[in-house]
């Protein structure tokens, strides 16, 4: 009942229950990744027709996202415009992945809850049971995003990616990092520690899109 009065926006912070159930049925089920690889973009030529104008899908055909390789040189020069916790969609709710917009183009992290796995400057970005456990407040929760003034019109200067790890290094010496060796909070729900699975690989899932309308399917 809670969650369908959610789904309608019906009751306080539907948005955050929406997110907690969404990572709760992730950590509920076996194993699998929370890296997304299998992405697709809308094609803006190619609207669907009126029949499509309206629910939850897409309003165009959508087509393969194939991400090219970042390096320093593709992001340099390109200061942070805007920050999302919020990308990507499965049709029936958002998948949390974490994005910058550096012009017309958006960096993403493609992991479910990125937010929760990433910490800026040793601080995660967001942590809604960080009370509870004693942890530092976080830099987004339900009093406000203080993140973004820390990092709007920063450049990124440094980037290095390993399977498991990410590190990005800003021009105001500001730093937003992923490290899975580090201790992260485990899901609420299960207690289960939140892991990349050995197979996984940081360096596919990184990419720009141009657009931040990014299906999983």
């Amino acid at each position: 009942m809670i969650l369908r009065r959610a789904l309608e926006g019906k009751i306080p912070f539907s948005d955050q229950i929406l997110k907690w159930e969404t990572r709760r049925s992730l950590a509920a089920a076996e194993p699998s990744s929370f890296l997304c690889y299998d992405l697709k973009i809308p094609d803006i030529t190619r609207p669907l027709g009126p029949e499509f104008a309206t629910g939850l899908g897409p309003k165009h055909e959508l087509i393969s996202l194939v991400p090219v390789p970042l390096t320093l040189d593709i992001l340099a020069g390109k200061p942070v415009e805007e920050i999302s916790t919020e990308l990507g969609s499965y049709g029936m709710g958002g998948e949390g992945f974490f994005g910058l917009r550096l012009g017309q183009d958006w960096f993403v992290i493609a992991l479910s809850g990125a937010a929760a796995w990433l910490r800026f400057d040793g601080v995660l970005v967001e942590d809604w049971f960080y009370e509870g456990h004693g942890r530092p407040k976080p830099w987004i929760d339900d009093e406000g995003d203080r993140l973004s003034p820390q990092i709007l019109g920063a450049q990124i200067v440094r980037v290095e990616v390993q399977p498991h790890s990410l590190h990005l290094g800003f021009d105001n010496s500001s730093q937003l990092s992923l490290d899975t060796t580090m201790d992260l909070p485990v899901f609420e729900g299960t207690k289960a520690p939140r892991r990349l699975l050995q197979e996984d690989d940081l360096n596919h899932t990184l990419f720009l899109a141009p657009s931040r309308e990014i299906w999983v399917l």
